[in-house]
């Protein structure tokens, strides 16, 4: 089957390329279910606990990212200049489909788990995170603070940032639009590229909303920090 060759295209790299799954006995190649059944489930716990002996040997770590923890248990994984450099080539190529370029001025409903807590260094990240969005041309929208009335209070911001294009968590950008659903003639002008969900799927209901709302096409960008967009 197709699946398993494309499967163990990889399986063999990462059998010769880490330890971790030295303790799984199958042989050579997955061909069959049965086969793929006896892979030990791979948890958070390894992650957090074996994540040396997960590590390919031929990747040169060079840097490290940490998850958001929404589980409360935030995760550190090593990467390497070469997967970072492919996630934004691919992450660009996708954005070009829809006429989004490099510089292209964004409204981002987003979160920024480092600015959050008390004392000095959530002040710090606060700023610095103020500073690099407003030279890469990013207006933030907290997506920590979805209530009705802070959307609606955003909506003049909105339009006299004038951006190019929308991305967000797909509950929070579907959440500003029904917020402001009353102004959504406003937004035509703005001729909009698209608008670019995340973290969570959209019901074709939901896609239908936002592209009456933005009056843009609407794609969905799945993915996750382990391993950047698909």
């Amino acid at each position: 089957m197709e699946q398993f060759r494309a499967f163990n295209t990889l399986w063999m790299q990462v059998r010769k390329q880490t330890t971790f799954w030295d303790q799984v006995s199958l042989g050579g190649e997955i061909k069959s279910y049965e086969d793929f059944s006896r892979i030990p489930e791979l948890t958070k716990e390894h992650l957090k606990n074996e994540i040396e002996r997960l590590t390919r040997r031929d990747v040169k770590v060079t840097n490290y990212i940490t998850t958001g923890g929404s589980t409360g248990s935030p995760l550190k994984l090593p990467v390497g200049d070469e997967s970072v450099s492919r996630v934004r080539s691919k992450q660009a190529e996708g954005r070009a489909e829809y006429g989004i370029k490099y510089r292209d001025r964004c409204f981002l409903i987003w979160g920024h788990s480092a600015a959050i807590g008390k004392g000095i260094r959530p002040v710090i990240e606060k700023w610095k995170r103020k500073l690099k969005d407003k030279l890469i041309g990013y207006y933030r929208l907290s997506a920590y603070e979805l209530g009705v009335d802070t959307l609606q209070s955003k909506f003049e911001h909105f339009i006299q940032f004038k951006p190019a294009w929308v991305c967000g968590y797909s509950s929070a950008v579907v959440a500003f639009a029904r917020a402001n659903w009353q102004y959504k003639k406003r937004i035509g002008s703005l001729q909009l590229k698209a608008v670019l969900c995340s973290a969570e799927m959209l019901s074709a209901g939901e896609a239908k909303e936002l592209r009456e709302f933005f009056c843009a096409p609407v794609a969905l960008q799945y993915g996750a920090m382990e391993f950047g967009p698909i």
